[in-house]
């Protein structure tokens, strides 16, 4: 459970930063994967769903 509890940390940590959301974007558009999909990762929130 430790290492969920630090990757909520890391998502809360940038998305209450946007400079670093913004640096993030610019180093994925730099990379090969982004000039065949044109597509840039986002960060989420992980969330336990409990449908009945």
């Amino acid at each position: 459970m430790l290492s969920v509890d630090e990757g909520l940390d890391i998502v809360k940590w940038f998305t209450n930063h946007s400079r670093a959301i913004r640096l993030l974007a610019h180093q994925q558009k730099l990379t090969e994967r982004f000039e065949k999909t044109h597509r840039i990762l986002r960060l989420i929130f992980p969330v336990i769903s409990r449908w009945i």
